[in-house]
């Protein structure tokens, strides 16, 4: 379950340094197991499989879409079919 957080978090990160500015550099995460007591840090080969995963102008244009198809008069149906 943690895992599936840390691949989120990594995603929405990810949008956010391709698409604001001023924010970037490496991405860090760190878990805290209160069972154990200890932290857990994810390596950076790890979060950059997530990165690489999607591609953030596939998500710019399925969200684009989305939000025509809800909000007619602020897309045209011709740029909806592109």
């Amino acid at each position: 379950m943690i895992e599936e957080g840390i691949g989120l978090a990594v995603f929405a990160t990810k949008l956010i340094k391709d698409t604001a500015e001023g924010v970037g550099g490496p991405t860090q995460m760190l878990t805290y197991r209160m069972a154990n007591s200890e932290w857990k840090e994810y390596e950076e080969a790890y979060i950059d499989s997530i990165e690489a995963k999607y591609k953030t102008e596939e998500v710019v244009e399925l969200l684009r879409k989305y939000w025509g198809r809800k909000n007619p008069s602020w897309l045209s149906p011709a740029r909806l079919a592109v």
